[in-house]
């Protein structure tokens, strides 16, 4: 609403405070500011008077139907980061990283996320062995899976995903591969057509 201008309010303002509550309603005082209790909408007056100062991002939410306060809005859903590779990754025998399958993410406080990952793997010179691909967050192993490879050159799907609910802040996840049973080493199949991919993303 706009406030009315009048010399003798004008005149009295300059001689008040911030705490001049006996002014009544809204006015303008000297520093230029406007001061209120209530915004008048359509059908009613909403009361504000116990919104404290908003920090950063804060709106004015309704918390009633004439109330309101500076709030939080509640975060969305979705992904929070997420990274895949076009090429291959030979020699993996022992565990390895996988080249450039490192994600970093910002966590929202009390967030619950989802870590998905996806990759073609295959042993070119061996029949009967084991592969694995796993998700760590620095030495942590969060989760594993694997595929036992019956003939050499044969190709297969690994993939898996796990939710967490991990502290407010940055947090770095990557997929590692290792040679399970048997001789060898196990190759990562990646093309602009089938990428391996780690993904990450906040679902509650």
């Amino acid at each position: 609403m706009t406030p009315t201008y009048d010399s003798n309010l004008s005149r009295t303002i300059n001689h008040k405070h911030d705490n001049d509550s006996d002014l009544g309603g809204p006015y303008i005082k000297s520093g230029g500011s406007i001061t209120a209790t209530d915004l008048s909408s359509a059908t009613t007056v909403v009361n504000v008077s116990s919104a404290t100062a908003p920090t950063a991002n804060q709106v004015l939410t309704a918390t009633s139907g004439t109330a309101a306060t500076w709030q939080t809005p509640a975060a969305t859903n979705g992904s929070l980061g997420s990274v895949q590779v076009t090429s291959n990754q030979t020699g993996i025998s022992s565990i390895a990283d996988l080249t450039n399958l490192t994600v970093t993410v910002t966590v929202p406080a009390s967030a619950t996320i989802k870590i998905s990952a996806i990759a073609i793997f295959y042993n070119a010179s061996a029949a009967d062995t084991s592969g694995y691909m796993s998700i760590f967050e620095s030495t942590t192993q969060l989760q594993e899976s694997g595929y036992e490879f019956k003939t050499a050159n044969l190709q297969h799907t690994i993939s898996m995903w796990v939710i967490l609910t991990p502290s407010a802040g940055s947090h770095t996840y990557k997929l590692r591969a290792r040679l399970g049973t048997g001789s060898g080493s196990l190759t990562m199949s990646a093309d602009s057509t089938d990428p391996a991919i780690l993904l990450v993303e906040r679902i509650l």
